[in-house]
């Protein structure tokens, strides 16, 4: 007699815990943002909504760590393609940072972040302030 694989004999799917999480974390945005159009004052309606995403928050946060999969395989996204201008500035590595003039710059944390990033630093003004 042949042996016929049953249901439960086949491979058991398993979800990753966040994955109940995100939906109903989806769900409540998604109901607060319709709140907010439907009834932009109702404080009470906002609050409640913003307790149960908190609560659901906590709860992903408290989940045991035997429900954690050692291994999921990662989605499989589609490469997003690149501009042209933002593949020239990536191959030109040249990475421009606009203020205003008279605006507080901490240049000494801003070079360490793009050294540590392994970037050299150039610096050019194109206006000097009169003074």
């Amino acid at each position: 007699m042949s042996e016929v694989s049953t249901p439960q004999q086949a491979e058991k799917i398993i979800h990753h815990p966040l994955e109940t999480v995100l939906k109903d974390l989806e769900y409540l945005v998604k109901s607060l943002e319709m709140e907010l159009d439907v009834a932009p004052s109702d404080r009470k309606a906002h609050q409640d909504l913003l307790h149960r995403i908190h609560r659901v928050s906590l709860s992903a946060l408290q989940t045991p760590d035997e429900a954690w999969p050692l291994s999921v395989p990662s989605p499989k996204k589609e490469p997003q393609e690149l501009t042209k201008e933002e593949q020239e500035m990536l191959e030109n590595g040249v990475f421009l940072t606009e203020g205003e003039i008279g605006e507080e710059i901490n240049v000494d944390a801003i070079n360490k972040r793009l050294k540590e990033r392994g970037y050299q630093i150039e610096l050019s003004f194109s206006e000097t302030p009169e003074g």
